[in-house]
């Protein structure tokens, strides 16, 4: 009784892509495996130059090909898989394909940024025009205890939490 083969469609590459080709499947051995680049792609098989010989060959189909088990002819063509530079290309472009899609969702769930507007906490923060070296002057004198390491807005908390709500105008902080 003779097996049906499932409908394969090969994986379909670009003229240039690297590829792994086998010479022959009969007598498979993986050491003999050698990179080439696609010279032509037909329905199921592809041409390909494989190095370091230079030579053309034709009729490679996919090495996952189910055909390739029951057709001994395909396997004296050889076969074919991606190659490592062509695995890692494709790769990369499925991420740079979602990023993109993902970049465009994310822009049309942004409303548009007015270029003219201060940013929030520049308009309402008080504390705005004290950086940290003021604000550590100021607790310093307001003998407020820190860490040394606090950052900026641990600092503000400690010194709101202290009663000092608004800070003294820039000139008086000393530096």
């Amino acid at each position: 009784m003779e097996t049906v083969l499932k409908p394969f469609r090969m994986p379909l590459p670009s003229i240039g892509d690297e590829i792994i080709g086998h010479e022959t499947l009969n007598n498979y051995d993986p050491k003999k495996a050698r990179v080439g680049r696609v010279t032509a792609i037909y329905d199921e098989i592809v041409q390909a130059q494989l190095w370091p010989s230079g030579r053309v060959k034709e009729s490679l189909r996919f090495i996952d090909d189910p055909g390739l088990a029951q057709n001994e002819q395909w396997r004296n063509n050889g076969a074919w898989d991606w190659g490592p530079l062509t695995k890692r290309f494709n790769a990369l472009e499925k991420r740079i394909d979602y990023s993109e899609r993902r970049l465009s969702q994310l822009e049309r769930a942004v409303p548009p940024i007015d270029p003219n507007a201060k940013p929030y906490a520049i308009e309402d923060d008080p504390w705005s025009d004290y950086d940290l070296h003021d604000l550590r002057a100021l607790a310093e004198s307001s003998n407020v205890e820190f860490k040394k390491l606090s950052n900026r807005k641990t600092i503000i908390a400690k010194l709101r939490d202290a009663g000092i709500v608004s800070p003294p105008p820039v000139e008086a902080a000393s530096r």
